[in-house]
């Protein structure tokens, strides 16, 4: 910046001062002393520091005042104090929450009013803007800071000069870039974030299990009924080959008469002997573990039940 500017600016930050530490601390209606530590008391000896050339011990009591009891007066004195301290950013965000608040008389006094936008466009002239366009929900850091996610509102003020900005989303690929702002400048930012695409995970081949332990009767018991069966079967099969047949020493001339009629009871006990032989194959091949077998044999019938 010029001399010329330069001594522009100090000249308009002395007029403000004067104004705020004169016009704005008159503004206030005349009533009696406040006590010592009340808000009030800790403005109006935080306003007569800055008479006295010392913003910081004044910016002090007006936070200790602030703290206290919030209000548009405290706040707006917090600006001013940042004006004469070049705080620009802070000086911006206190006078800017000192004009929206309507808590007193002391704010909606015209003059009061005029001179704090008087000091906000002064202190514009020091900052700049960013506008931020991009993808939507992406979270915006700048110098360390989250300043919103996306769509911002309203611009963001920062200093001049390079500025680094972060910008982040679910599900996309985080960005960093620069942009150079001048003072009293407002540019657009734009952070359109790439979305990370969704790869399938590759599938992960299960290994089989072992095969559950064979049930240690299962063996056992195929063999008796197989070893069963083969005996009835061959029961039968005597019984069905001696059917019809007998020994007999008749006298001549006469006849004799069939001494076995076994044809029902040789069926019968080959089908057992089948029936016994096919239920212990199928338990030997079985792999289950509720294997439930019952068999009933009577003197003309057999009867197998079988549940897996």
């Amino acid at each position: 910046m010029s001399t010329c500017g330069s001594r522009t600016t100090e000249m308009r930050l002395l007029i403000i001062g004067a104004l705020l530490a004169g016009e704005l601390a008159s503004s206030r209606p005349v009533a009696a002393a406040p006590p010592p530590e009340s808000p009030d008391a800790l403005i109006d000896r935080g306003l007569n520091l800055r008479r006295r050339g010392k913003p910081a011990d004044a910016l002090e009591l007006f936070e200790r005042a602030n703290s206290l009891e919030p209000s548009a007066r405290a706040i707006a004195q917090m600006g001013l104090a940042e004006i004469s301290l070049r705080r620009w950013i802070d000086a911006d965000a206190h006078i800017t929450a000192a004009l929206a608040r309507h808590d007193s008389d002391w704010i909606e006094n015209p003059k009061t009013r005029e001179t704090l936008q008087q000091a906000l466009l002064e202190v514009g002239r020091h900052l700049g803007r960013l506008r931020f366009e991009g993808t939507a929900g992406a979270e915006i850091t700048i110098a360390g800071k989250v300043r919103g996610r996306l769509p911002l509102t309203t611009s963001v003020v920062v200093e001049p000069g390079v500025i680094r900005i972060q910008a982040a989303a679910p599900g996309h690929q985080s960005a960093e870039f620069n942009a150079t702002v001048a003072a009293g400048e407002e540019i657009v930012a734009k952070a359109e974030l790439v979305r990370i695409p969704i790869v399938p995970l590759p599938a992960t081949p299960v290994a089989p299990g072992p095969l559950p332990e064979r049930p240690r009767w299962i063996p056992w018991t195929s063999a008796a009924l197989v070893g069963t069966g083969v005996a009835a079967g061959a029961l039968g099969i005597a019984w069905l080959a001696i059917n019809g047949n007998g020994t007999c020493d008749p006298a001549p001339g006469g006849t004799c008469q069939r001494n076995y009629d076994t044809r029902l009871q040789g069926w019968l006990a080959v089908s057992a002997g089948a029936v016994l032989v096919g239920a212990g194959v199928g338990i030997l091949v079985w792999r289950g573990h509720h294997e439930r077998l019952s068999l009933r044999l009577g003197p003309s019938s057999f009867a197998a039940a079988a549940t897996f």
